[in-house]
């Protein structure tokens, strides 16, 4: 009879184990949709993003503290501003805010992504808080 309970009790714990590895391969990876939001994974733990930047696809994406992807707002880190747009990515170039014109940098530059402020681009005149003076 305790053979029979200790073969009961390997088999049990053989399945639980099975189980539980099988709950890692599914975990989420990447990008994922749920309802109208989008959510980041980290493809090597599985961990969602968080109050912070995420380099993927091309693009630089902010996740809210609630790990929701921003959309059309500002983002301020460490003294620089960003703006995300419609699709999530931050902007470069110029673009047009609000009625407003400011510039971004392009990614390669050493302020990837970060609003231009009381500079000079392309020989037009940025003020401190980076719109455009005409």
């Amino acid at each position: 009879m305790r053979s029979r309970g200790r073969i009961f009790a390997a088999g049990i714990l053989t399945a639980v184990m099975m189980a539980s590895s099988a709950m890692v391969s599914f975990a989420e990876s990447g990008w994922v949709a749920r309802g109208n939001s989008w959510y980041y994974y980290s493809p090597q733990d599985g961990t969602m993003a968080a109050n912070r930047w995420v380099v993927t696809n091309g693009g630089q994406y902010w996740l809210n503290e609630d790990g929701t992807m921003a959309t059309n707002r500002w983002i301020n880190t460490n003294n620089l501003y960003y703006y995300v747009g419609p699709d999530g990515a931050a902007v470069t170039g110029w673009y047009q805010i609000n009625g407003i014109w400011y510039y971004f940098y392009q990614a390669n530059s050493s302020n990837a992504f970060a609003m231009a402020a009381d500079t000079q681009i392309d020989g037009y005149r940025v003020n401190k808080d980076g719109a455009w003076v005409q």
